[in-house]
């Protein structure tokens, strides 16, 4: 195939809220990355989102900005294969130092264009075998009617719940984490975010306390300055750990450390850390180190979330679930809302070719674009 346009749109899209007060933004901002390839008299298209978490502005928009401008310039009339080991291995090469989230939008962009080629969605391109049936974990919003929201999911047959807790002792989590679990219809599984939050013996202090919950993991429980206790911690902790936020800051440590044996979840958010190549890279090292690996969103607004959710039907544990349930951030869903619709506590991936989904100009708020 060869890349005959691209067009990248910048795009603003209303949040109604985010999980973390340092991170939260009024509007979500990124990048929709079209390509187009002729064959024949058929034009066909790959989409592809560049969506930096947290959100940035200013200067750091600006460089996110260029450097997708540069690659977009750069894969313009190139030519590029349509089978999948073929492509995979030229990007691992190709997109070795470009940002993670430039990277993924261009990756996605790639690989839907070559599965939309074939036929295929992109799930089925990536793993013949691939389930188009995605276990989800939801969250207990804090919105005014966020317990019904909840309800709703647990009706749905939702099985995970991801709660972040508070920075305060852990003590004051209890009874509502207690009040979580007895809701629910049936057998839940938490998953508890402690965002970096805890000292070496404050952590294991809480992951004790803890305990007698019915815990999956327990995310991030040591603090940035506290590191390098990890492997001290995962080993002592009564609870299962999970890397997530650290990936972005050493992906190097964590490397080590689960080559040594110290990560038993890596929560992977392909769309900050480098999308698909980098996926099949982290899958391949989680097998080896007998660790599971979570899929979770960034908080895509379009185009990102559904390749996610091909990605985690083509590569993910279908005995666990990942990180998708974050569309009810937005003010305003760019996606159709059959792609929502929750059933035996899973999402569907939708069965077209290459991601399955045309988002029509008119419904996004394009705030500048760029024909190459």
């Amino acid at each position: 195939m060869v890349i005959r346009k691209v067009r990248l749109r910048s795009y603003l899209v209303p949040l109604r809220s985010t999980l973390r007060k340092e991170e939260w933004r009024q509007e979500r901002w990124g990048l929709f990355v079209e390509l187009t390839a002729h064959e024949g008299r058929h034009e066909y298209r790959g989409f592809g989102e560049v969506a930096p978490w947290p959100v940035p502005v200013g200067e750091r928009q600006k460089l996110v900005v260029d450097e997708a401008v540069q690659i977009a310039q750069e894969i313009k009339d190139r030519t590029y294969p349509v089978d999948r080991d073929a492509l995979l291995s030229r990007l691992a090469v190709e997109m070795e130092e470009v940002s993670g989230a430039v990277r993924a939008g261009f990756e996605t962009a790639l690989c839907s264009l070559a599965a939309t080629m074939t036929g295929q969605p992109l799930a089925r391109w990536l793993n013949p075998d691939a389930a188009f049936q995605v276990n989800i974990n939801t969250v207990v919003p804090e919105f005014s009617d966020g317990g019904a929201f909840f309800r709703q999911r647990l009706e749905a047959g939702v099985r995970w719940v991801k709660v972040k807790l508070r920075r305060e002792a852990v003590q004051e989590d209890l009874p509502r984490l207690r009040k979580i679990v007895k809701e629910a219809q049936h057998p839940v599984l938490l998953r508890l975010d402690a965002n970096q939050a805890w000292g070496k013996e404050e952590a294991l202090q809480n992951l004790k306390r803890l305990s007698h919950l019915p815990v999956e993991y327990v995310e991030e429980p040591l603090r940035a300055d506290e590191l390098s206790a990890w492997p001290e911690v995962h080993q002592k902790s009564p609870l299962v750990l999970a890397v997530d936020d650290a990936m972005r800051r050493d992906p190097e440590a964590i490397l080590d450390w689960m080559r040594g044996g110290y990560v038993s979840v890596l929560v992977f958010k392909p769309s900050t850390l480098g999308g698909i190549t980098a996926a099949y890279f982290w899958r391949k090292e989680s097998q080896k180190a007998g660790a599971r690996m979570v899929f979770s969103s960034s908080v895509e607004a379009a185009y990102g979330w559904v390749a996610l959710l091909h990605l985690a039907a083509a590569l993910g544990d279908p005995q666990t679930a990942a990180g998708l349930d974050t569309q009810w951030l937005f003010k305003k869903k760019l996606l159709p809302e059959s792609l929502f619709q929750i059933r035996n506590g899973a999402l569907t991936c939708p069965g077209g070719p290459g991601l399955g989904v045309v988002i029509p100009d008119e419904k996004v708020k394009i705030t500048d674009e760029w024909w190459i």
